[in-house]
């Protein structure tokens, strides 16, 4: 007796499959034949009578043919019968219509990208672009001092500006071309006739005086100021000429120190702020023509200790003070961006600046020693400088409380006619008399 196996159904699955799909097929094409019949459409894709038929194959099942789109499109109220009919098949093939003609458009969406925002049409099957992020150019100073404009969408970069040779201390470039002095700053004529009228009143001369209109435009001390009624013999052409220069350079070094303590008040007030991004924003600014108080304290601030250095190096030449001063200037501008140190810079290269003038002025009086000639007060020459060795005292301290503040004390140095002298007590004197 053979094994007895239990009838499966799963095997007539793909069978009862096949029919429901055979029945479907068939109760479709007799709907599309109800709303050909009631459209007076003899077959599916013939043309209504009196239309040639469209070409093309029969419709695909369940849809309508080119001839039953023909036929509604020359007649709409044909597609009016079939919305309205009795017939589940004529309605359902009425609605295949409308969507065939009519599609109903399917919503599109937007995607968020690094450029912009873009657009997916499901309907053409496409995609743009409706909105693109702009990018601002970024403006960057190169080492060199040129100026460059760069896009970062194009990735390209646009010179703006090539450097070139730096404009002397105290200029600037113009708009058209060529240089100009710096207003306020060191070259600018009118704020130098300023500070010598000053200068000239405050050592006694009376305005629109010959002597005071020659010191205004010259800065140079007339000569019937130097020779007055009493005089000794005159001092002969070489020893002047050093006698004026050292007083033309304790002059210059007075306008040195009150820019520099200018600047320094600038810099404690806050009108002006030193540091990396600060520097470089202050000079970008003033190249686009964009500058505000910052960026214009800044330049005058740069101009004025390119021009200030020079002055100061040639008034500690030849003294104990060269070295340090050099050492000071390129400390100074080697660290422009710390503020601090730019500060306490300042503070040193005064003081050396200060007693630069008081070695010079010791060395007028050794020249005038030794042409019978009384100590030369610069004080009542140049406004500001230290009193002389015979001049009555501006200070109680001590002496020898002003030689132990005195970086200088026990320093050796030659006069003008190659006599050694010492600095002791704060002042200079020849060294046998010690």
């Amino acid at each position: 007796m053979s094994d007895f196996r239990p009838l499966s159904f799963s095997s007539f699955d793909q069978g009862f499959t096949n029919l429901r799909q055979q029945a479907e097929r068939a109760q479709n094409d007799l709907d599309i034949a109800g709303g050909v019949a009631l459209l007076g459409i003899t077959a599916s894709g013939a043309a209504p009578q009196g239309q040639g038929a469209s070409p093309g194959a029969a419709a695909t099942p369940g849809q309508p043919s080119p001839g039953l789109l023909a036929a509604v499109q020359a007649d709409p109220s044909r597609l009016t019968r079939l919305l309205s009919s009795q017939s589940p098949g004529a309605r359902a093939m009425g609605a295949a219509i409308v969507e065939r003609l009519n599609p109903t458009p399917r919503q599109g969406q937007f995607f968020q990208t690094a450029d912009g925002v873009l657009y997916g049409d499901p309907n053409t099957q496409s995609v743009r672009q409706v909105y693109q992020s702009p990018a601002k150019p970024q403006i960057i100073q190169t080492q060199d001092g040129s100026v460059v404009a760069v896009d970062p969408r194009a990735q390209q970069a646009t010179p703006l500006f090539q450097a070139g040779p730096k404009a002397p201390a105290g200029f600037q470039a113009k708009a058209g071309g060529g240089l100009e002095p710096i207003p306020g700053g060191p070259e600018d004529q009118a704020a130098v006739a300023s500070r010598r009228a000053e200068q000239a009143i405050s050592a006694g001369y009376e305005p629109g005086t010959p002597e005071f209109k020659s010191f205004v435009s010259t800065g140079k001390l007339p000569s019937a100021s130097v020779m007055a009624a009493g005089q000794p013999k005159p001092l002969p052409a070489a020893a002047l000429k050093m006698q004026n220069e050292d007083l033309e350079i304790i002059q210059a070094a007075q306008s040195i120190n009150q820019q520099l303590g200018n600047a320094e008040a600038q810099i404690t007030s806050g009108q002006l702020a030193l540091g990396p991004m600060s520097n470089f924003i202050s000079g970008a600014k003033n190249w686009v023509g964009n500058s505000d108080q910052n960026s214009r304290n800044y330049a005058s601030f740069i101009a004025t200790l390119e021009k200030v250095r020079n002055d100061s190096l040639r008034l500690n030449k030849g003294v104990q003070t060269e070295g340090d001063a050099v050492r000071a200037w390129n400390e100074l501008f080697q660290n422009i961006n710390d503020q601090k140190l730019v500060k306490q810079r300042i503070k040193e290269i005064t003081g050396l600046n200060q007693q630069a003038m008081e070695f010079r002025q010791n060395r007028i009086n050794q020249i005038r020693t030794n042409y019978g000639h009384s100590d030369l007060d610069a004080a009542s020459v140049v406004p500001g400088a230290a009193p002389t060795a015979g001049a009555a005292p501006q200070t109680s301290q001590p002496s020898q409380a002003r030689a132990s503040a005195d970086p200088m004390e026990g320093r050796t140095a030659s006069g003008p006619n190659g006599q050694k002298l010492i600095r002791r007590n704060g002042q200079w004197v020849p060294l046998n008399g010690q």
